[in-house]
């Protein structure tokens, strides 16, 4: 399977009291498009270099696992050797469905933030199995079943 990467029509952007010029680049895999990255052209306090470098080691990665980033289940079984938790113990705030149509065929992004270390983690996933197995695995992990929007249930010892 070849994966290949193209970049579509610069776009303009406002954030904060910046203007800025965003070039987006997407993954070409099995036919279909998936977002990757937006580059600075122009604007912003971002260094368009720096940008430019971030992108490419994404796309050595994407290249050197035909496709895939690095498995979140890793973090999430170190999570549970560790006895960490998350900052958000809330499904519906760690998996945010990108499935509009500016991101091609979409995915699903797995964000969020490990309170003991303050680490900071986020993962773009493109498998709608492996998603649907991350949110197991966290269900469990902060103790809810898998369709339990809000925070951990609280169970009483007594």
């Amino acid at each position: 399977m070849i994966i290949a990467f193209i970049e579509k029509d610069p776009y303009k952007v406002q954030i904060s009291h910046h203007r800025m010029v965003l070039l987006p680049t997407y993954m070409i895999k099995d036919g279909k498009e998936y977002f990757v990255k937006s580059v600075t052209i122009s604007g912003g306090n971002y260094s368009p270099e720096d940008d430019k470098q971030k992108l490419e080691a994404i796309k050595q990665q994407l290249i050197s696992t035909n496709g895939a980033y690095d498995n979140p289940l890793d973090m999430l079984k170190e999570i549970e050797v560790r006895g960490h938790t998350f900052s958000e113990p809330h499904l519906d705030r760690l998996f945010t469905n990108c499935d509009m149509e500016f991101y091609g065929a979409g995915f699903v992004d797995f964000a969020g933030d490990r309170r003991e270390v303050s680490a900071a983690f986020s993962y773009s996933v493109y498998d709608r199995s492996l998603v649907e197995e991350l949110k197991r695995k966290v269900a469990a992990l902060i103790g809810t079943d898998k369709t339990y929007k809000g925070g951990p249930r609280y169970v009483s010892r007594d």
